[in-house]
């Protein structure tokens, strides 16, 4: 089982595990195929992208099975509707050419704004912040509160700025997590 999604398309480990896999007659379950979710969301948004085209991306590469996990009802629908969808509503090549943009402004949590010179796990903070929409705030401020280095330590120097390929406002969502995680009472 490994993660395959849009997202990480052209990671070069990704290429060889699945060249690994195939060359030595070994099953691969695909995970993931909806990176959470936030493939369909960009800052509260639909994106456009939809499970089908997520399903068809994953059945292209060679895997065995794919285990989506849809966290709602819908998503639910909309991955059984994929046995119906049309080529045309499977068609993932115009938006993986155009991912970047379709993303842009959305964490999805990739880890590329990593190293922090302050060690803060940015990804994992901003996706507690994502957690909100669905979650209560105790419950996630626990998970926080369990962080080595809390958002806090941000100094705002910019530097996960200029590796983030999504164009995230980071220090903004440092300043937001501080805010919600570190002055809220839970």
């Amino acid at each position: 089982m490994f993660p395959f999604n849009m997202v990480g398309h052209d990671h070069e480990g990704s290429r060889a595990l699945l060249q690994a896999c195939v060359a030595h007659d070994v099953g691969v379950v695909a995970m993931k195929p909806y990176h959470g979710s936030t493939l369909f969301t960009v800052n509260g948004k639909p994106s456009g992208i939809t499970p089908a085209q997520c399903l068809s991306y994953v059945f292209s590469l060679p895997i065995s099975a794919a285990v989506p996990g849809p966290k709602t009802v819908a998503e639910w629908e909309s991955t059984l509707r994929y046995l119906e969808a049309s080529d045309e509503e499977k068609d993932y090549q115009p938006v993986l050419g155009d991912l970047k943009s379709v993303l842009e402004g959305q964490c999805v949590y990739c880890h590329h704004c990593l190293p922090c010179p302050q060690e803060i796990e940015i990804g994992w903070v901003i996706w507690n912040l994502d957690q909100l929409l669905s979650r209560e705030l105790k419950q996630v401020k626990g998970w926080y509160d369990g962080f080595p280095v809390k958002a806090l330590a941000c100094g705002a120097c910019g530097e996960c700025l200029e590796r983030c390929p999504f164009g995230v406002a980071i220090i903004d969502k440092m300043r937001e997590a501080v805010a919600t995680f570190e002055t809220a009472s839970a």
